[in-house]
């Protein structure tokens, strides 16, 4: 799930996500929605890291 998550593009989060919730169980769609928030707060923590090591050596 991780690999497909990386491969959205942020424009195309909002279709992954009502694929997920027409297509799974109640029970399934909390586990992935799970795992894709994890996903997207990692990617949030590397942006942020990243602008920070920017911003440091200016």
């Amino acid at each position: 799930m991780h690999y497909t998550i990386s491969k959205v593009s942020k424009n195309e989060q909002h279709r992954l996500k009502q694929l997920l919730d027409e297509n799974l169980s109640i029970e399934d769609r909390k586990r992935i929605m799970g795992t894709i928030a994890a996903q997207y707060i990692d990617e949030g923590r590397a942006e942020g890291i990243k602008l920070g090591e920017i911003k440091g050596q200016s």
